[in-house]
């Protein structure tokens, strides 16, 4: 329930941004560099909604080993959203979905 955790972080956070589509909005944490990204999951019959994705900064990083090593886990690497083209999207075995974004 997006309105519902925006207001909830909004009560911890203020007021949140939105992406220029409307998609997600986030809060911003500036002295650390960082983002909370809130978007509405889609419902699916019998599974309870949780965290669509989360990002992460990171250090630069060799795309293609941690590509490789990503698999070689048992993981997936998708398709980097529009929003963060540089980022590593990865699914993990769990099926969580990270993003890696070098800073």
């Amino acid at each position: 329930d997006l309105p519902r955790a925006l207001e909830w972080y909004g009560v911890l956070y203020g007021t949140p941004a939105w992406l220029p589509d409307r998609s997600m909005a986030y809060f911003e944490f500036p002295e650390s560099q960082t983002r909370l990204y809130l978007e509405q999951s889609r419902y699916e019959f019998n599974h309870a909604p949780g965290i669509v994705s989360f990002g992460i900064k990171v250090g630069p990083f060799d795309r293609a080993a941690v590509s490789e090593a990503v698999a070689a886990l048992g993981g997936t690497v998708l398709e980097a959203p529009a929003y963060a083209a540089e980022a590593l999207r990865i699914r993990d075995p769990d099926g969580n979905v990270v993003e890696l974004h070098p800073v």
